[in-house]
């Protein structure tokens, strides 16, 4: 169905009158438009979260880390319309005065204008109007402009501020590391952990449940062959003190670098053992490296991995780079 012209120039007329371009933003508007309407580039590194994913959240948290204070304001005054500011101030500079179309003692357009200027906007106004049926009833009302405007400028350059310290104060709470673990998801063959600091994935870790054959097989868990090579000596001793179990390898564990140190590394191991306890039986768990063949650097384990690991085989039972979780 089609509007009709005439509710269309209506409805426009309202949203320009309640439509105000310098209406002061607040830090509380523009972080709302940033986290929820700015899309980033997710082609820079400074937008993405450990999983490679992209969020104007994850570009706040990071740049606070990597930026001054300075530039950091400076960013998120581009989502403010701060050249508001100026261009007000240049208006009320250069256009001191206000005018008005007069028709009947009823405004019919209004608009700002320098002294010099208003002989040719009376030419100019003729013109516009010389078809409308009130072409000769009209009159140009000119006088200073309001002391709402003035105020208007007064008031931007407020909000300024108070944004400036509100940018300072979210600066500082970005650049504070408050991590947690949480559940990503578990059950089935897979499992795995997120480590999320304020809403931005900072780290995580992933466990799966192998099935592994190869041409020589060994004696089976639970009926499943696993690989001749790797960890499977070591599985098999496990399992001659625990019995039958699943395998289960680290897929993938990552940290951002200014997480790593602080023991964080070694909780998430650790969640990742509780989730995995909750599995029917004896779990056997092995470093990534297990799945290694060959020179592939699949599976590479690293030096934060291996610290983790050697704190892991002396608190549970361990065959090598192999824990089993009973």
């Amino acid at each position: 169905m089609s509007t009709s012209p005439s509710i269309e120039r209506v409805a426009s007329r309202f949203l320009e009158a309640k439509y105000d371009p310098f209406e002061p933003k607040s830090a509380d508007e523009v972080l709302y438009t940033h986290l929820y309407t700015i899309r980033p580039d997710a082609m820079d590194e400074l937008n993405q979260d450990v999983t490679g994913e992209a969020s104007a959240r994850t570009a706040l948290l990071k740049r606070a880390r990597a930026w001054s204070l300075d530039k950091f304001t400076e960013h998120m005054e581009q989502y403010a319309w701060n050249n508001r500011i100026d261009e007000l101030r240049n208006g009320l500079a250069e256009e001191p005065l206000q005018y008005r179309v007069v028709v009947n003692r009823k405004t019919k357009a209004k608009g700002n204008t320098a002294k010099g200027d208003v002989a040719q906007l009376q030419e100019n106004l003729k013109e516009l109007y010389k078809y409308e049926k009130w072409a000769d009833q009209w009159e140009l009302v000119v006088q200073p402009r309001p002391k709402s405007d003035y105020r208007k400028l007064d008031a931007l350059v407020a909000m300024r501020k108070e944004r400036e310290r509100a940018w300072a104060s979210l600066y500082k709470q970005l650049r504070e590391q408050k991590p947690g673990i949480q559940e990503d998801r578990s059950g089935g063959n897979w499992a795995s952990l997120l480590v999320v600091d304020q809403g931005v994935k900072v780290g995580g870790i992933q466990a799966e449940n192998i099935e592994r054959t190869d041409f020589e097989k060994v004696p089976a868990l639970k009926s499943k062959p696993v690989l001749s090579g790797g960890c499977w000596e070591d599985i098999l001793k496990l399992a001659e003190r625990f019995g039958d179990g699943e395998v289960w390898a680290i897929h993938k564990s990552t940290l951002w670098p200014e997480y790593r140190g602080k023991g964080l590394g070694f909780n998430l191991y650790e969640k990742l053992i509780h989730t995995l306890k909750r599995r029917p039986g004896p779990v056997y768990l092995e470093a990534g490296e297990c799945l290694r063949s060959g020179g592939s650097t699949f599976g590479l384990t690293s030096a934060d991995a291996h610290r983790v690991w050697k704190k892991l085989v002396v608190k549970y039972p361990s065959s090598g780079t192999v824990i089993a979780i009973v």
